[in-house]
């Protein structure tokens, strides 16, 4: 009374003595003030009862998230490996079947349903195995230390399960060959499927485990420091990016931001445009979001995500999104059966080809800018359907569709071009079509030919022939340069063949003239020294016997000279009997 009087304040009263919490062994715990404090060994709750107010007062620790994986591959190297990372990292090493004795230990409903199944000797099915690991994940040993999975998932129906359930590991290491991974690939399928493809890290099995550790550490540790800088941000109350959280898709999809939805709200406040992230997919979007007091922000790239964790609140406090928005219809649009021009805006044509085309000028300018929707490219807006030329300009259609949907059509259009379906056409137009400028190249080389004639082929099969290997020699589609090498020698040979029997034909005759001009050139020569009277070699009259004997031989040359040529037939058995004798055809 006399300190209080002093003005000195009195000393605080100390709090009663903490009564210890008696419960399992495992459990360390303690009550002050209607709080409950957890303990990891009996020594440190003694020393909290011993001095309450110095622990009771003390920060709390920062959060932390366990991180989750899985190891799948042999025994023998698995094993070793996942002993290894429980030692460094600190990991619980679980299996389904460790899962499932550990819940039959304890109480609870779904003990009471496998105990019959175990005495009994029938396999657990996959589903109670993933059952027994979501109760076993989330005892106080797990949720401090995190876990490693060892031996599943080993297909996609129980990574399936694991999904359902939420327990799937952040990361999915396999142990496998370099060049066989058929362990794998059912595992690898199904999570491409899901679009998890990127929680599956294959480990080389060749490597020394000292490797193979470094492997391991190297995909884990960074996303544990992504993991534990998005944990820091939401304790500061500052945005940070989704990476690294492995939210599922229905989470992700529950918490986005009600405002934006899918739809970047960076490019909405600096460019007024609209861009939908991941076409609605929670899988795609959340690749490049942000997230900001619980809620999920999509942003369109990693410019604008860097946009989003600069300036979480301004971008957030921008204008609204328009009403109402575009949307794709795909796949509505294809099983119409009818033409666009007869239920879609514009008869059909594309508004954003429209828009980009010159505003005056003349008409055939105008005209040109006007092409034809497809209907894989349709958009509804306002209620009503636009279809567009191509992918990209769909895009710029959905990013600003009020600039296209107030667009007028000339008054005067081209006519409509039908396409034309060459299948459809009967043999002659389908020839006239797609093999026209083919033939009409063969023809013109065939035409070129003096007179082309196979000397086994009639005229007629002889033009077919050429005109069938000038086809395969000048196939556009035959691209491998052996075959191409291999025609081009055929039509070559084939074409030096034709012209084979006119050599023939021009050399015999070219060998009747000559010897029918040598010999009309002695009798000409025998007559003028008869005539003049000049003496023979030595001197002597000239011989009657010779100049009768040049007479006739200069008759008998001038007959043969004037005689017709032998057949083909006579010719193609002196080809053939050359032939047989080997004799230079040349």
């Amino acid at each position: 009374r006399r300190k209080a009087k002093r003005g000195q304040p009195p000393k605080p009263t100390p709090p009663p003595p903490v009564p210890p919490i008696e419960a399992d062994e495992q459990v360390f715990a303690a009550r002050l003030r209607g709080a409950l404090y957890f303990f990891s060994s009996a020594k440190n709750r003694n020393a909290f009862l011993a001095h309450p107010a110095r622990y009771a007062n003390a920060p709390p620790p920062t959060s932390f998230l366990p991180p989750t994986a899985a190891l799948l591959g042999p025994e023998a190297q698995a094993l070793p490996l996942a002993r290894t990372l429980s030692r460094k990292l600190g990991l619980v090493v679980l299996s389904l079947d460790e899962a499932v004795k550990w819940v039959l230990q304890g109480a609870s409903p779904l003990a009471e349903i496998l105990r019959p199944i175990v005495e009994s000797g029938t396999p657990v099915s996959p589903l109670h195995q993933v059952q027994a690991l979501q109760l076993r994940v989330s005892s106080p040993d797990t949720l401090r230390r995190g876990w490693l999975l060892l031996g599943a998932p080993v297909d996609g129906k129980i990574a399936e399960i694991m999904r359902v359930c939420s327990v799937l590991p952040s990361r999915i290491f396999g142990i496998c060959a370099q060049h066989a991974d058929a362990s794998i690939a059912g595992l690898e399928a199904a999570l491409k499927e899901k679009r998890l493809s990127h929680r599956l890290a294959k480990i080389d099995s060749s490597r020394n485990p000292l490797a193979q550790q470094h492997e391991v550490e190297r995909v884990l540790l960074p996303l544990l420091r992504l993991r534990q800088q998005a944990v820091a941000a939401t304790a500061e109350g500052e945005a940070h990016t989704a990476e690294g959280l492995e939210v599922t898709d229905d989470d992700f999809v529950a918490k986005l931001n009600p405002k934006f939805g899918f739809y970047c709200p960076v490019t909405w406040l600096n460019e007024r445009r609209l861009h939908h992230c991941g076409d609605g997919e929670a899988a795609v979007a959340k690749r490049c979001a942000a997230e900001y007091k619980g809620v999920y922000v999509c942003c369109a790239s990693d410019k604008q995500l860097s946009a989003m964790l600069l300036r979480p609140e301004e971008v957030l406090a921008g204008p609204p999104l328009p009403s109402p928005l575009p949307t794709k219809e795909t796949q509505q649009a294809a099983a119409y059966g009818v033409s666009p021009s007869l239920w879609a805006e514009l008869s059909g044509h594309c508004p954003v080809t429209l828009a980009r085309g010159p505003k005056l000028g003349d008409y055939a300018s105008r005209a040109l800018a006007l092409k034809e929707g497809k209907k894989e490219f349709c958009v509804e807006y306002e209620s009503k359907r636009y279809v567009m030329a191509s992918a990209e300009c769909m895009e710029e259609f959905l990013a600003t569709p009020w600039k296209f949907s107030r667009l007028t059509l000339p008054s005067k259009l081209l006519p409509a071009s039908d396409p034309l379906d060459v299948g459809e056409l009967p043999t002659r137009g389908y020839s006239e079509q797609t093999l026209g400028d083919s033939l009409k190249a063969a023809l013109t080389d065939l035409l070129t030919l003096e007179r082309p004639k196979y000397p086994t082929l009639s005229c007629t099969e002889t033009a077919l022939k050429f005109v069938a290997l000038h086809l395969k020699a000048n196939n556009p589609n035959v691209r491998a340069p052996h075959l191409k090498h291999k025609y081009s020698s055929k039509l070559h040979d084939y074409t030096e063949r034709c012209g084979l029997l006119d050599a023939i034909m021009r050399t015999a005759r070219s060998n009747g003239e000559v010897a029918a001009h040598s010999t009309a050139s002695a009798a000409t020569d025998a007559t003028e020294e008869r005539d003049q009277g000049r003496p023979g070699p030595e001197g002597s009259e000239p011989d009657q016997t010779t100049a009768t004997a040049a007479h006739s031989e200069s008759a008998a040359c001038k007959k043969a000279s004037e005689a017709p040529m032998p057949d083909l037939a006579t010719l193609f058995k002196a080809w053939d009997e050359a032939v047989a004798a080997g004799l230079d055809i040349h």
